[in-house]
């Protein structure tokens, strides 16, 4: 945990608050248990046997992957202007990335625990980051982000700040429902809530923050090496 902090025994809302590692890393060493017992139970055998099926066909081995997806992550935003689509890795993934090694190919135990975390081969973009947050915050419905919300006559001549006539306007452009709950919803926002308060991992950024109310959550971004 960061810090080296001992938390003992804690639950998701708390984990999500202290930023726990180690209970993501358990939450992730589970889901490649299900992955492993997955491709067992299609009739393979061994640690790996999980690799055997198509990663579609996991559906709670790789849920972190498809909930992942659900909220925009590993495609693009649709924005344009060079948008990237970043990287939710799986097995597919290993195996398009290393095609003559197939040591590099499996999918291990040890990735699905990064994975839980946002770290190891995981790739996103500010811009989705915030889009999968503006659907957990509105209840479910991941946007196409635009940059305007109209089209207006020029301003020449108006008054300073006003804008002249709305010629077009652009609506909301739906990607698509996630599907979420409000009992899958109010744990995590009840988490979210508690980083901000005291004993959470932001909650020093916010000591003296006295406007409405906020949930947030504090990330570490990795980079490579000697580069910007």
């Amino acid at each position: 945990n960061a810090g080296g902090a001992v938390l003992g025994p804690v639950d998701m809302r708390t984990a999500l608050a202290v930023s726990s590692d180690v209970y993501y890393y358990s939450v992730g060493n589970e889901f490649w248990n299900r992955y492993r017992d997955e491709g067992q139970a299609a009739g393979y055998t061994g640690d790996l046997a999980g690799d055997k099926l198509p990663d579609a066909q996991h559906p709670v081995g790789n849920a972190i992957q498809h909930v992942a997806s659900e909220y925009g992550f590993g495609a693009t935003t649709g924005v344009g202007l060079g948008d990237q689509p970043g990287v939710i890795p799986n097995h597919e993934y290993r195996v398009k990335l290393n095609p003559t090694d197939p040591e590099l190919q499996f999918w291990r135990r040890g990735d699905s625990a990064s994975l839980a975390v946002g770290q190891g081969d995981v790739l996103v973009t500010p811009l989705q980051l915030a889009n999968a947050y503006a659907a957990f915050a509105n209840g479910g419905t991941l946007y196409q982000p635009r940059l305007a919300k109209a089209v207006t006559d020029s301003s020449a001549g108006l008054p300073p700040g006003q804008l002249g006539k709305v010629v077009t306007t652009l609506q909301p452009k739906t990607i698509r429902t996630t599907g979420l709950t409000p009992d899958v919803r109010t744990p995590i926002e009840e988490g979210l809530a508690g980083v901000v308060q005291e004993g959470g991992t932001a909650a020093g950024a916010f000591a003296d923050y006295t406007g409405p109310k906020v949930i947030g959550k504090t990330g570490t971004a990795e980079r490579r090496p000697n580069q910007d």
